[in-house]
Parts: C-alpha cells; structure tokens; sequence
C-alpha cells in the first residue's frame, strides 16, 4: 500500500486550503465516498492516505482507518507498557481491559469540514467500545488517540492491516472566511447582513500533540486501568466473605440443631421411648400369663373331659347291672 503523497507534499496542501474551500459547489452535506477522496488529496488531510485497493478503505460515505500507530496500556501492577502496532508487532486485547491507540495518520483538518468516526462493525459485534467522543472539529491538525475498551472475557487480537475505524465527513455551512466564490464581494455583503454570530476557529494550542500529552491532560500521568477487573475482584472477595459468614450461621445453626436434638431426646423422647418400653414388657408378661392360663383351661377341660366319660361309663355300668338281677336278688339286695 502506497500513499498518494508524503506527509511535507500534505502540509503544503494543507497551508495552501486550511481557509479556501477548492470546491465550493459542493454544498454543505455529509460527504459521499468521491467527495471525500477529491477533498483529502487536494487538502492533504490525512496522511498517509491510502486509497488502493478502493474496496478495502472506503465505503459509501466513510473512510477506513487502519489500527497502524503506537498504543499504550498500563498493567495491573500500574506498570505503563508502550509499543507500535505494525507489520511486525499484534495489539492483543486481554480481557476486561483498556488500551489506547495513537492512530498512525495525521490529521490536517480544513476550517470548512468536521469528521466523526466509529468503531469498525466488527470489532463492535465483538463487544469492543471506542471511548471517545467521535466528533473532530475543523481546524484540527494532529494524530488521534483513542481509547479501546474490551469489555468481555475473550482476548482479542488487532493487526495492523485491520481497519479500526471508519471516518465520516461533513462540510459545514458557508462562511466568507473560506468562502471561495466568484462574486464573493456580494456573498460578503450578504453575509454580513443581520449576523451576530462569530465563528470560533480551533485552538492552536491544542493541535500536534503526543500520546503522553493526551494522557497527562487525562489523568495527571497516572495510570488508567479498566475498573471492571477491580470491580470483580472486589465482587468475589465479598461473595466469599458472604459464604463464610452463611457458613458460620449454618454450623452454627446446625450445632444448635444437634443440641435441641439432643435435649429433646433426653426430655422428652428418652421418656418416652421407656415407657414404651416398659408397656411392652408389661404385654409380653401378660401375654405369657394369657397363654399359660390358656394352657391350664385347656387342661381343666381335658380333665372334665375325662371325668365325663367316665361317670357316663360308671352310669352305664350301673344300669347294665341292675338291669341283669332277678327278683329274688332284688328282694335279698333289699
């Protein structure tokens, strides 16, 4: 991939349209796709700017940004870590963590046009964040950092190659300070007809800045760690301090279970189990004692038994006896 020109050949073209706009029939509108690419290589905006192969960087209406450029992360000791995103080197994206890209190319934006941008769809769908606002006002000249959040478990891996961003344009309404019509002699004296408003050009101050600039500016040089690691590291040391105070309810609980168990036991179930057992010996001594009565009756009854018959036969015999005496031996009975 070629530029279409180096960086002095973009200052140049920069000085030469920073404040004259070479289009001026282009109305004020987000810009298409050919728009843009007129508008970069006569200003010199962005450089590098790559435009070979079309399909890779542009799209109907925005410009794609490859990952190149420096970045920077601190680790969770705070230790502040810096390397180049290049053809050599991967930006890996460790989980729950933030790191901030320093965008390879150099911005030389026009008073009459603003860019926003976005995060590719892609590294959206994969639950990226760009934090950052995507408005870039006219007048800005300088790289852009931008913060890259990854907010899942997944680690993820950024090339160089990968476009990071995708650049939209928008020229912004006319105004006689680069205003580069004809007549502007009667476009001046229109405009200055029932104007109040002043426009306001971007400070120079805060133009060509480096990444630690960027950063001290944020946060005073100190580090700026992602607060999701943090947060469920604290979430995890209070889940666990929970479970050791429900553990400790719970063996109490339970030592306070076997007590009541055991009090119970010696009050109440003790008792009763005794008596039940005392109730039960008392049935098994009046069982013994049924069944032993049982067996006397049964003896008793065998013995009327035998008592029976035998008065029945001792009748019988008598009777047989009497029967066979005559009447002389009646008379001497007698």
């Amino acid at each position: 991939m070629t530029s279409l020109f180096d960086d002095n050949e973009a200052e140049r073209r920069y000085k030469e349209y920073k404040s004259k706009d070479p289009f001026p029939e282009i109305l004020p509108a987000l810009l298409n796709s050919a728009d843009i690419e007129d508008y970069v290589t006569i200003t010199g905006m962005i450089s590098p700017f790559y435009t070979e192969p079309k399909e890779n960087f542009f799209k109907s209406a925005s410009y794609g940004i490859m990952a190149k450029g420096s970045f920077i992360y601190w680790c969770e000791n705070g230790k502040k870590y810096e390397n180049i995103l290049d053809d050599k080197n991967e930006l890996i994206l460790e989980k729950n963590s933030i790191v901030y890209v320093f965008l390879e190319p150099m911005f030389r934006i026009p008073d009459y046009i603003a860019i926003r941008f976005n995060l590719s769809i892609g590294h959206i769908h994969k639950g990226l964040l760009l934090g950052t606002g995507p408005l870039v006002d006219p007048g800005f000249k300088g790289k852009l950092l931008i913060p890259l959040h990854n907010l899942t478990n997944n680690i993820y891996t950024i090339r160089s190659k990968d476009i990071l961003i995708w650049m939209e344009f928008t020229k912004v309404s006319n105004n006689t300070l680069w205003n580069s019509f004809k007549d502007q002699t009667n476009i001046e004296n229109l405009d200055k007809q029932n104007r109040l408003g002043k426009y306001i050009p971007f400070p120079e101050d805060k133009n060509i800045i480096s990444p630690n600039d960027y950063l001290y500016k944020a946060n005073s040089g100190r580090p700026i760690l992602s607060s999701i690691p943090s947060l469920f590291q604290k979430a995890t040391n209070s889940a666990k301090e929970a479970l050791n105070k429900v553990n400790l309810i719970t063996y109490a609980n339970i030592f306070g279970l076997i007590i009541a168990m055991i009090g119970a036991f010696f009050t109440i179930i003790y008792p009763t189990w005794q008596l039940v057992r005392e109730t039960i010996k008392d049935e098994q001594k009046q069982l013994k004692t049924i069944e032993f009565l049982e067996k006397e009756v049964r003896s008793l009854k065998e013995e009327l038994k035998n008592i029976s018959k035998r008065l029945i036969n001792n009748i019988e015999k008598s009777e047989s006896q009497s029967k066979s005496l005559t009447p002389q031996d009646a008379k001497s009975n007698k």
